[in-house]
């Protein structure tokens, strides 16, 4: 029979509620509270008994105070004389028990108590959660499903990332909310004299929220493997779970200079540059292992490409330079290629896709973007233009000084064109009426 327990703990910080009650429930079904971590909070087996535990927020307090700061030893003296037992903390959080059937409250005045609770989640939950959510609200992932759907939504990795980031922006917002919402409903409960209105209820709804993303997420990396971005899944993955290690290695290193009596400060800025560099190698390597991938087998490798140069003029492949990617997901299907040599070269992209929403975006992205227009063309426009030698439904050209780009709306895809004049009088008529077939 295991004597230690470990539980997932994930509780807003201001759910005091919920968290009482948790830790109540374990110890009437026989286990104690010890320890605070990272992700999981520990336990010791016990006396089944019903323990009352209380959750107090001090607002000047920091996870990187010395473990014997003097202030927070006077307090703890003053709480256990009467009766209660401090059982562990986690940054502005104390953690007391008692086993009396009906001890005194610690905190009597709720006013003082909402106060202590308002104060210790400004700094430790609301910036920090404002100040993520402008982080990734600038992070290119949300604005390329706007800007890129071609490239978003035909690559799962690009989809993972999209959804990712957006759904953490759409989580961080909804639980400053739904904490915005119980501190107006506290101010009014302490203003008409009753008690702080319960908190797990939030809690449980929160919790619930992000079972579900995880899921989706999962979901996710499951496509991105069947669809043959497996590499790709397996290093998302592999990221998720060092950061994952990262963090309670963080918070254990914190717990260590703690211990030493170290100061606040010199805590804080020791854990928080070790940390950073440590993650952001991490998260440098991945990314860099992928995109080095993703460009090894694109440069020089044509391999399922629609057509190549070759196909259409006489050339030496071995002074080619060039590159071909391809990427599908169950919302679109993409072929993108491009070479060149010193006379001939061809940019062409194929977007297998049903007309609806996401054609329409995908097209007005061409449209607007210009692609693989030069910058100093960037604020020309496209004009539709009629040639049926591409038996497309539309055709919108860019043409001047010589540089000429083409967008052919098809009735089931969009193609992007870019070719030397020899090299697009040379591509046979129906040539992407049958790819797109």
């Amino acid at each position: 029979m295991k004597e230690i327990k470990r539980v997932f703990m994930q509780y807003q910080p201001y759910d005091f509620d919920g968290m009482e009650s948790r830790l109540e429930d374990l110890a009437g079904e026989g286990w104690q509270f010890e320890k605070t971590g990272a992700w999981t909070w520990k336990f010791r087996r016990d006396e089944p008994k019903e323990t009352k535990y209380s959750l107090v927020y001090l607002p000047k307090a920091s996870a990187y105070d010395p473990a014997d700061d003097d202030e927070r030893a006077s307090f703890d003296e003053f709480i256990r004389a009467s009766g209660w037992e401090k059982r562990g903390e986690a940054g502005k959080m104390v953690i007391y028990s008692n086993d009396s059937p009906d001890p005194v409250p610690i905190e009597t005045g709720e006013s003082i108590r909402l106060q202590n609770i308002r104060s210790a989640m400004m700094t430790s939950f609301l910036l920090p959660y404002i100040l993520l959510v402008i982080l990734l609200g600038i992070n290119g992932s949300i604005a390329q499903i706007f800007t890129d759907p071609e490239t978003t939504f035909s690559s799962y990795l690009a989809l993972t990332a999209s959804f990712t980031t957006s759904t953490a922006v759409v989580l961080l917002i909804a639980d400053i909310i739904v904490y915005m919402v119980w501190l107006n409903r506290a101010k009014k409960a302490v203003e008409c004299g009753r008690g702080l209105p319960e908190t797990k209820r939030y809690g449980n709804i929160q919790r619930k929220v992000l079972i579900v993303f995880f899921v989706l997420f999962g979901i996710s990396l499951l496509l991105m493997a069947w669809h043959s971005e497996a590499g790709n899944a397996g290093w998302i993955l592999g990221l998720i779970l060092v950061i994952a290690v990262i963090i309670p290695l963080s918070h254990m290193f914190t717990d260590k200079m703690r211990e030493k009596g170290l100061a606040r400060n010199k805590t804080r800025i020791i854990s928080f540059a070790a940390t950073f560099i440590v993650t952001f190698a991490v998260i440098f390597f991945v990314t860099w292992h992928v995109a080095t991938e993703a460009e090894n087998d694109s440069a020089g490798s044509y391999d399922g490409a629609p057509f190549v140069l070759a196909d259409i003029v006489d050339i030496d492949e071995r002074t080619l330079d060039g590159m071909y990617d391809h990427s599908e997901t169950v919302f679109m299907e993409r072929d993108w290629l491009w070479q060149d040599d010193d006379d001939h070269d061809i940019d062409y992209e194929i977007l297998k896709v049903k007309k609806g929403r996401l054609y329409d975006r995908c097209l007005n992205s061409f449209l607007r973007k210009g692609s693989g227009l030069p910058i100093d063309y960037g604020d020309r426009e496209f004009k539709e233009v009629t040639d049926s030698r591409w038996g497309a439904e539309k055709v919108y050209e860019f043409n001047e000084d010589g540089y000429r780009l083409l967008i052919l709306a098809y009735d089931n895809g969009i193609v992007r064109l870019e070719a030397d004049e020899d090299t697009a009088e040379k591509i046979p008529k129906d040539t992407f009426v049958s790819i797109l077939r």
